[in-house]
This record gives structure tokens, sequence and C-alpha cells, in this order.
């Protein structure tokens, strides 16, 4: 359980790092956001694999875990791109 909070932590950090580096706002996220949801899913097509070649029922319990933190990281990392660029936008000068 431990590794799957730790595989989460990791993809949250490259996506702060990848948010960083696009400096000016309004940025368009959409390619961050991209990034995000194809390591999402690289993530999921592993932990479907290693639930196939799980024995335990305490192994697929936190396999099971380890994908609802990713679908949560990817529901954030879409949202977030949403309220970056409506909070930019609302405060840009006219």
């Amino acid at each position: 359980m431990e590794n799957m909070k730790n595989q989460v932590y990791v993809f949250l950090f490259v996506l702060l790092i990848a948010q960083t580096v696009q400096a000016d706002p309004p940025v368009d996220l959409s390619g961050l956001v991209g990034v995000a949801n194809i390591l999402g899913a690289l993530m999921l097509v592993f932990l479907g694999i290693k639930w196939i070649i799980a024995d335990a029922a305490q192994e697929r319990n936190e396999i099971k875990k380890g994908v609802l933190y990713i679908i949560i990281g990817i529901l954030i990392a879409n949202g977030y791109q949403q309220f970056v660029a409506q909070f930019y936008t609302a405060n840009l000068p006219t």
C-alpha cells in the first residue's frame, strides 16, 4: 500500500514540475494534462498487469487502492486545468 501511495506522489510531483516549467499565464494546460493522462493510463496498465498476476486477496486490495489513487490524480489534473484557466482569465486586467 505504501508503494502505491509513493507512485501517486511521484505522479503528482511530476505534474507539479511540468506545470512550473510552463510559466506565463494564461497558459494552455492541455498539453500538460495530456501528459498527466498518459502517465495515469500507463500506471493503470501496469496495475492491471499486477492485478492479473496477483495471487493474494490482500495484494489485490492494494492494487484496487492504487487504481483509485490514480483515477483521483487524473481527475485532479483535469479539474486543475479548468480551475487555473478560470482563475487567470477572471483576474486579467481589462
